[in-house]
């Protein structure tokens, strides 16, 4: 594997959520003449069937479909629904800040709850929650706004 770092070559991986998920993303990025490239990001905030409510429109949908599919994984692993679905309304707002980028745990937030569940629940949780904890760990640098020096690759 190549080292680019040590060669003073560079790659960024800049990741944009589609148009068709919230929070429906688009990324702009200008580069000035002195190779600095902005990267910032924008939102589409209504479309003609939902022109004032786009954005809760679209995070509600997504977290019901995240929630939807994780109660059916759960519920593969031989969990009951009615937990499956305690337990997916946990799991879902990782995916939906996930899809927001920048995204990071409120403090005393836990990425899922672990006490209350039924043996199966409980182990199911601790071979997968590496997943869910994953999802609220935005390594740097930032998703949304950042500029990049495409001289040396250094970024603020």
């Amino acid at each position: 594997m190549k080292n680019y770092a040590d060669s003073g070559k560079f790659v960024y991986d800049i990741e944009t959520g589609s148009l068709v998920t919230y929070p429906c993303p688009y990324r702009i990025v200008n580069i000035s003449k002195d190779q600095q490239a902005a990267i910032t990001e924008g939102m589409v905030t209504s479309i003609k069937s939902h022109p004032s409510d786009f954005p809760q429109f679209g995070r509600q949908y997504l977290f019901d479909q995240v929630a939807g599919m994780a109660t059916r994984t759960l519920m593969g692993y031989g969990i009951g629904q009615a937990e499956s679905e305690n337990i997916a309304k946990q799991i879902a707002p990782a995916f939906v800040a996930h899809f927001a980028g920048d995204e990071k745990l409120a403090p005393g937030q836990q990425p899922v709850i672990e006490t209350g569940l039924s043996p199966l629940a409980w182990a199911v949780i601790q071979y997968r929650k590496d997943l869910i904890i994953g999802l609220w760990n935005d390594l740097p640098p930032a998703d949304n706004n950042i500029t990049i020096n495409l001289r040396d690759g250094s970024w603020k």
